[in-house]
């Protein structure tokens, strides 16, 4: 099975290629139009995706990222049959976030897939203070962490983790957990941005805007497998916050409200103080998340994300997500996340970038 899933992935990568030179170069010539991406009825979707934005090199006028992504799709495809019977963990986050003091606050209604395995454990950020449990849970010697790392859990970041026990198992599997604290680490040094590209954090909160993800360890993890989500976030009167799946990233009660829609690696919060810009692409909403007003350099993503989502529902299928925003992050990153990318303030105006990457 592993041979046979490496050999189609080898065949995508080099099909991909070049069936997608001639693609980029037609989209470049076609004047773009208003929600020309075709309808993608609801229940076409898929469970599972990779957005057209996606960090790493280019190759043929296309990401050379998004072509991996593409062979860890098929991978994916093959796998479907088990996947889709597999239980995931569940988490029902409700997030309090208070930029000035640079505090998080979460409550998390945990939900555990039947036969789990006893005890059952979790690993949390130990800046965090476990204020409240509705079963009782102890703090345990760290030992050994590698069973809990999943894919993108950013286990080569220095983070100080802490370890909890549940004293009992959960009636029904369920339970929640209340904790919170200052989080707002910086971000590495700047001879990291030389060294990888960029630099990195194991996560933010504060004025500047919030970034969380698995590296962050702000949610608690049980073991390396796949997760989903249902997210609501308390955010200040002019923010909006963004992560995977389909919702709003301010909603009219002033609420950022996400739904991951299907097993994630991790759970990522990104955002701060934006201008938004939106548009349709056939049943696809585009959104451009910017730090100041700039309506040309919106127009041009929003009528980029179009031209993608289609070209790549030719090659790949229905796009599995109501939505694909381009974010503009407070530092220079190049990331791509399922449903969203988050690019830097020099990185989102270079301008080879609409149609490289």
């Amino acid at each position: 099975m592993e041979t046979l899933r490496s050999l189609l992935c080898i065949d995508l990568q080099r099909r991909a290629k070049a069936w997608t030179r001639g693609r980029v170069r037609e989209a470049r010539s076609t004047p773009p139009r208003r929600g020309w991406a075709k309808e993608i009825e609801p229940q076409d979707r898929l469970p599972w995706g990779a957005p057209p934005f996606v960090k790493g090199g280019t190759e043929g006028g296309i990401s050379a990222g998004f072509v991996r992504s593409l062979a860890a799709i098929v991978s994916s495809v093959l796998l479907a049959g088990s996947a889709a019977a597999a239980e995931h963990v569940s988490h029902d986050l409700t997030v309090e976030l208070d930029p000035a003091a640079r505090t998080l606050r979460v409550s998390d209604r945990i939900t555990l897939p039947e036969g789990t395995a006893e005890p059952v454990e979790f690993l949390l950020n130990a800046a965090f203070e476990v204020t409240g449990s509705s079963v009782p849970v102890s703090k345990v010697e760290l030992g050994d962490v590698e069973p809990f790392f999943g894919n993108n859990s950013g286990a080569e970041l220095d983070v100080e983790l802490a370890r909890y026990r549940l004293e009992q198992r959960p009636a029904g599997g369920a339970f929640t957990v209340d904790y919170g604290g200052v989080f707002h680490f910086g971000l590495g040094d700047q001879k990291e941005e030389y060294s990888r590209g960029f630099r990195q954090t194991t996560g933010i909160v504060g004025e500047e805007g919030v970034y969380l993800s698995g590296g962050s360890f702000w949610v608690p993890r049980f073991d390396d497998g796949l997760l989903r989500f249902e997210l609501s976030a308390g955010i200040p009167g002019d923010w909006h916050v963004i992560s995977q799946g389909d919702g709003t990233s301010r909603g009219e009660d002033g609420r950022a409200r996400w739904s991951s829609g299907g097993p994630m690696d991790e759970i990522y919060l990104v955002g701060g103080a934006m201008e938004v810009y939106r548009d349709q692409a056939g049943a696809v909403e585009a959104l451009v998340y910017l730090r100041q007003p700039e309506d040309g350099l919106a127009a041009k993503y929003l009528a980029a994300t179009a031209q993608y989502l289609e070209m790549y529902r030719e090659l790949l299928g229905p796009y599995p997500y109501g939505k694909f925003a381009l974010v503009e992050n407070f530092w220079e990153t190049g990331y791509g996340m399922p449903s969203f990318t988050l690019l830097g303030p020099r990185v989102i105006r270079f301008p080879f970038i609409l149609h490289s990457s």
